[in-house]
């Protein structure tokens, strides 16, 4: 950390050398001191972080090492070259998720995009460390997917958040998705928010006449509850004159 705070030339090649020798906290530390540096050594630092992330041993301690610095580029710049290893690439998703910053959300977002059905996977359980406008937008993207493991997983983590017409929206159309798991999901989260607002209760209605039986049954049971929930909430008339 000392050799990053002083910076130049020579500070940068002892601290590159580091990063790819020594034992495991030796290499976080390099990580962290390479993050420091400023100036015209700056942008070689952030190559040969990159490229530890590629090729290099203890991904896990630098990418932690790198998250508490803020230093989010060579994250970033590994995940959007989609270079090397997937597991690597899940792995980095992993800690980032594991880091509980709101500050994460661009690389998770990529995350979101990469070719490897685990990395995506991935990136929808980080997608818990995030702030909740940010979560509800990447998994809303996410309930689209092209793998149906991926708009299963997005389906779930959307019955965990703050229910608006956005993620209301988006379990509608899951309810109808062609993969029955992706279906099944969509009415538990909709159990699992139990919002009852006008568009969730008109979803609600929709589902009770799915042509998936599981569906329709659980839709329905919920639609009642909702029903008789009002039923008791409503005043009880007067009774009429004369009587």
């Amino acid at each position: 950390l000392l050799l990053g705070r002083a910076g130049g030339p020579e500070a940068a090649r002892a601290l590159t050398a580091f990063l790819g020798d020594g034992d495991p906290r030796q290499r976080a530390a390099a990580a962290e001191g390479l993050s420091l540096l400023e100036g015209p050594e700056r942008g070689g630092a952030q190559a040969a972080l990159a490229a530890h992330l590629r090729e290099g041993e203890d991904v896990d301690e630098v990418v932690a090492s790198l998250v508490r610095l803020r230093n989010h580029e060579p994250i970033e710049t590994l995940l959007r070259s989609r270079e090397g290893d997937a597991e690597r690439r899940r792995r980095v998703v992993a800690v980032m998720g594991r880091a509980g910053s709101a500050e994460t959300a661009a690389a998770i977002a990529i995350g979101l995009e990469d070719p490897d059905v685990r990395v995506r996977l991935e990136a929808i359980r980080a997608t818990a460390s995030l702030g909740m406008g940010d979560v509800v937008e990447l998994l809303v993207g996410a309930a689209s997917d092209r793998d149906p493991q991926v708009r299963a997983a997005a389906v779930t983590e959307l019955g965990r958040v703050a229910p608006d017409d956005d993620v209301v929206g988006a379990l509608r159309r899951a309810l109808e998705d062609s993969d029955g798991k992706v279906r099944r999901q969509a009415i538990h989260a909709m159990e699992s928010l139990g919002y009852g607002g006008e568009e969730y209760l008109a979803v609600l209605g929709e589902a009770a006449r799915s042509r998936d039986p599981y569906v329709a049954e659980r839709a329905g049971a919920l639609l009642r509850r909702y029903e008789r929930a009002l039923q008791r909430e409503q005043p009880i008339a007067p009774p009429p004159p004369g009587t």
